[in-house]
């Protein structure tokens, strides 16, 4: 059975800067869609020879970037919302069970119980090595405190 998550941000202050900039780079880049539309839009009502075709054209310039412009803000802001949601939570989740792994071997833990992350969670190099770095050093200090006993 899969194990649920008990919170929905781990890191909340990491995650909503993140999904902001998500949503800040989706945002940019519609706005800057519908700008070049605008002006491909203009530009075509100007080269047309008929003046009462492009003048249609200009009318029907506003009303064409306002549809754009919603359909953006309808579908693509939240779906750039959820991928954030996503990557963050596969980014902050493993951060913020390092950071109390951490806090667990500082508070007097044994360090050589690994730390485990899910298996498509990033940062799962990040870990393994604190693991092993963690296995490394009770190994060196247990080898290091008979001889300084007995000294």
């Amino acid at each position: 059975m899969k194990a649920q998550r008990k919170k929905k941000l781990n890191k909340p202050k990491l995650q909503l800067r993140m999904i902001g900039i998500f949503l800040a780079i989706s945002s940019f880049a519609a706005f800057g869609q519908a700008l070049l539309l605008a002006q491909s839009l203009m530009d075509l009502g100007l080269s047309l020879d008929d003046p009462e075709v492009a003048r249609a054209v200009q009318e029907a310039l506003p009303g064409m970037l306002a549809s754009n412009i919603l359909w953006t803000v309808v579908f693509l802001l939240p779906f750039s919302l959820l991928v954030g949601i996503h990557v963050t939570h596969r980014v902050a989740g493993p951060a913020y069970r390092i950071e109390k792994h951490l806090e667990e071997v500082a508070n007097g833990q044994d360090p050589k119980k690994p730390c485990f992350l899910r298996q498509n969670d990033e940062l799962q190099e990040l870990s393994n090595a604190m693991n092993g770095a963690f296995v490394r050093l009770s190994s060196t200090s247990e080898t290091q405190e008979p001889q300084t006993a007995g000294a």
